[in-house]
């Protein structure tokens, strides 16, 4: 807008009321020659004077909300004017999550303040596959960080089950883990008595037919053996 005010020689110069330019600062009054007003009319004919304005720069804050971005950093700026355009950081990184979007939304344009937008993580989830012998026979999906209860391998009769070791983790780390035991057949003594006494032993694996010896002879009677479990 261009306005006239009209004054004598040595008079105080009464500015206009200005206008508001949102995203600027007024710096204040200058001749055509960048030279600042004065405060007293010149003693010149005419006179022209022209507002000048600074833009404001603002900072965009990106908080990492836990993670982190490629420099290291926990936090990310843009510095521009108003209505500039925002350039995002590449999205952060969190272990055990993945990005989803920033909070608030980051607008196209940047607004005439400086706004913080954070980061927000969705947990991912991981596997923890068991293998016996070799073979995998179960499936846990665990999320990062929740507390693992190893799973229970129950072996066939007969069988016996080393165990999982140390091999499960107490809490799910931010990858998949495979988890290794080991059966073996078991071992079972098969005790020969007769009238009371022990009188052979020989040790079997489970499923393993069983040879008994060749029992003496005892006169007046015919031998047979009688098989049971303890």
């Amino acid at each position: 807008d261009v306005k006239f005010k009209t004054f004598g020689c040595g008079a105080a110069i009464a500015t206009p009321d200005l206008m508001d330019y949102k995203g600027y600062t007024f710096i204040g009054w200058f001749d055509a020659d960048g030279n600042p007003m004065p405060a007293t009319i010149p003693a010149i004919q005419n006179q022209a004077y022209y507002a000048k304005y600074e833009a404001i720069k603002y900072v965009a804050t990106f908080d990492a909300n836990g993670g982190q971005f490629a420099d290291g950093n926990g936090t990310a700026t843009y510095e521009g004017i108003y209505n500039s355009t925002i350039v995002k950081p590449a999205n952060p990184t969190k272990e055990g999550y993945t990005f989803s979007k920033w909070s608030p939304t980051v607008p196209n344009r940047m607004p005439a303040s400086n706004p913080t937008y954070v980061a927000q993580w969705t947990v991912n989830s991981y596997k923890i596959n068991y293998y016996v012998d070799g073979a995998l026979v179960w499936t846990d999906t665990y999320q990062y960080g929740a507390d693992v209860t190893a799973w229970t391998y129950v072996p066939a009769e007969g069988v016996s089950f080393g165990g999982w070791g140390d091999q499960v983790p107490a809490t799910m780390p931010a990858n998949d883990v495979n988890v290794y035991g080991t059966t073996g057949v078991n071992t079972y003594n098969a005790i020969f008595t007769i009238d009371g006494e022990e009188f052979d032993r020989e040790t079997y694996n489970y499923g393993d037919t069983i040879v008994p010896p060749t029992a003496p002879a005892k006169p007046g009677y015919t031998f047979a053996w009688n098989f049971t479990e303890h």
